[in-house]
């Protein structure tokens, strides 16, 4: 993908995000994912221009469908995407959604983490300061 149309997709995508905290976050995601697709493309024979054409259909192909909402009440301390899930660690706990947002399960005590990984299979790694642990939904 042209570097400049996918730096446009993402700053589109930046402004639609409410919660400011999770722009910059949400965006970097979505370039690797986006990297990674080239990646495959040029990996399964592509050359660089047809990978970059492939991706952008695909771009093209999602601009502007919202998949799902979530009405967002609390602070978000951080959010993280893996395979087809999604998890959001609140002040009060930690929720982790599948793709189209139902919640799959809830963690009420987090023990002051402040950043999360999820896994392809939905396990979170929660990390603190002086720890980090897994949980398994």
């Amino acid at each position: 993908m042209s570097y400049g149309k996918k730096e446009e997709y993402l700053h589109i995508l930046e402004k639609q995000i409410r919660c400011r905290k999770a722009r910059s976050q949400v965006a970097e995601e979505i370039r690797g994912h986006m990297e990674e697709q080239e990646a495959f493309y040029i990996s399964e024979g592509m050359t660089r221009e047809e990978a970059e054409e492939e991706a952008d259909y695909l771009l093209e192909v999602l601009d502007g469908q919202e998949l799902a909402s979530l009405e967002l009440t609390e602070e978000v301390l951080d959010i993280a995407a893996g395979g087809d899930y999604l998890a959001v660690l609140y002040g009060q706990g930690m929720v982790i959604y599948r793709k189209d947002l139902t919640e799959v399960s809830r963690l009420t005590d987090t023990d002051y983490a402040g950043q999360l990984q999820v896994e392809a299979d939905g396990t979170v790694l929660l990390i603190s300061g002086s720890y980090a642990w897994r949980f398994l939904p």
